[in-house]
């Protein structure tokens, strides 16, 4: 698909991204220091989990998205990505 091109693909909101599109089992080499990594992120706004346990590594290279319904924590965890 040349770069150019967008695809928009609409999925039942029960759909897990991962039933539809699983992420490639590759390994980073153990040398590669990650460019973000987080570990057991959990935020909560007056006892209501916005990010729970979430963990994620990125490597350089990688191509990254973060998709999910509004509301589901995508920017918390993004702000806490960013320190702020």
């Amino acid at each position: 698909m040349a770069p150019d091109h967008m695809v928009i693909v609409f999925l039942p909101e029960s759909t897990r991204l991962n039933d539809v599109m699983p992420r490639p089992q590759a390994k980073a080499p153990k040398a590669l220091t990650p460019l973000l990594e987080i570990r057991n992120l959990t935020k909560s706004f007056d006892g209501q989990h916005a990010v729970d346990d979430v963990s994620l590594t990125i490597y350089k290279g990688e191509i990254f998205a973060l998709l999910g319904a509004s509301g589901c924590g995508k920017s918390t965890l993004l702000r806490h990505a960013g320190g702020l």
